[in-house]
This record gives C-alpha cells, sequence and structure tokens, in this order.
C-alpha cells in the first residue's frame, strides 16, 4: 500500500540504513572472526525466519507500519548487540 507520510519513508531509508549496518557488522563480527558463543546465540536468535509469522499477522491486522518500526528498531539492537558482545571476550 502506498503513503504519502513522510514518515514512513524516512523510517524507510531508516531501515534501509540499519540493514546496511546490519551486513557489516555480522561481516566483521561473525564471518571474518569466530564468534564469542553470546554473539553466536545472538545471530541465531536474528537469523530465524519466524518473524514471517508477525508480518503475516501484522498484515492480516492492517498493520504493515508496526512492521517497518519493528524491522527497523531491530536492525539497530542486533548490530549495536553483536558489537556490545565481542567487547566481552575473555582473553585468549
Amino acid at each position: 500500500r502506498r503513503s504519502t507520510d513522510p514518515a514512513i519513508a524516512a523510517l524507510g531509508m531508516a531501515l534501509i540504513a540499519g540493514v546496511l549496518l546490519a551486513m557489516a557488522t555480522v561481516y566483521f563480527c561473525v564471518v571474518r572472526r569466530a564468534p564469542s558463543p553470546a554473539q553466536q546465540a545472538l545471530f541465531d536468535a536474528f537469523a530465524s525466519r519466524e518473524f514471517a509469522y508477525l508480518l503475516v499477522l501484522l498484515t492480516l491486522a492492517g498493520r504493515l507500519d508496526w512492521f517497518l518500526w519493528l524491522s527497523a528498531v531491530g536492525t539497530y539492537a542486533f548490530s549495536i548487540g553483536l558489537v556490545v558482545l565481542g567487547r566481552h571476550r575473555p582473553a585468549a
């Protein structure tokens, strides 16, 4: 559905930026080096496809804007979580 609300467009841009940030964070924290157990647990939790059920429910409820908000905030939370969890690695 199209919206003329500029807040939705700004939110979409924030989501795109968040996805790019999350991709870079995964590369540096998970792909380039072995993640800590806490990082791996966070990655596994966010990598699940269970969000698809939420998407269906919000679509049926006519609240796709909520999914956009949750996705935008979630991408930044995920990236911050990976970085923070990676800073507390035990010394080898």
